[in-house]
């Protein structure tokens, strides 16, 4: 029932951190800096097997904690971290790193395992963020979830393929800043409530946490809008 989420050194020199959070009132209830001292950069969050890893930017280290986030281990991680969640058989991780690629890693050795590009729309899809599995989304089985970098759109994917499944926006919650065309400000948190079956979405810089639901994909011609829209840009 803990909502847990990671911020990394930005502005640089702030630091990484972990932070548990109290789902009612949104206050801090532990923050966690053991094993991210400067310049470590925290990206992507994932429990598997009941220890929890994180991914770094650059800095090619995942960092293993144990259940109440005491630093374990630290594993050689080869790639630019971005997204990061648990496979479909939670005996592996999926990533992200930039590209259009959704990579698939060994829970154990941190192995590439497969590199499988995003596809949606009859494109490939560069700039999958923050990752989340959820392992039946709306009665259809597993779904891998995927913040748009500099959109509000989030898409679904089929987590073995890749292929897009659907996709559906943050367009009407936190204000819009001309800091979104520059990366910042720009939607980038999404964690799957077991317990409610909601969605609790944030972004970069962002003042508010959000609990959403997602039904059918109920906004899915806009985000698919605004999806083509991101893509012919490049």
């Amino acid at each position: 029932g803990r909502l847990i989420e990671t911020s990394g050194d930005y502005p640089f020199g702030t630091g990484s951190f972990i932070r548990v959070v109290d789902k009612e009132t949104g206050s801090t209830l532990r923050r966690v800096t053991d094993g991210l001292q400067l310049p470590v950069f925290i990206e992507g969050l994932a429990e598997l097997g009941g220890h929890w890893y994180a991914s770094t930017y650059k800095d090619h280290v995942a960092l293993e904690y144990d259940e109440d986030f005491n630093l374990m281990a630290k594993h050689n991680f080869p790639f630019e971290g971005w997204g990061l969640t648990h496979g479909p058989d939670h005996q592996s991780f999926l990533a992200t790193n930039s590209s259009e690629f959704v990579l698939a890693i060994n829970g154990k050795s941190f192995e590439l395992e497969s590199a499988t590009p995003a596809t949606c729309l009859g494109q490939t899809v560069s700039g999958l963020n923050e990752l989340e599995m959820v392992d039946d989304f709306l009665g259809n089985g597993p779904a891998l979830m995927g913040n748009v970098i500099d959109t509000r759109v989030v898409l679904v994917l089929d987590p073995v393929s890749a292929n897009c499944l659907g996709a559906f926006h943050l367009e009407d919650l936190e204000v819009e800043t001309a800091e979104e065309a520059r990366g910042r400000h720009v939607a980038n948190g999404i964690a799957f409530d077991k317990q409610s079956g909601n969605f609790w979405v944030t972004g970069k810089n962002w003042d508010q946490m959000f609990e959403i639901t997602v039904g059918e994909i109920d906004n899915e011609d806009k985000a698919m809008s605004l999806l083509a829209k991101h893509l012919d840009s490049f």
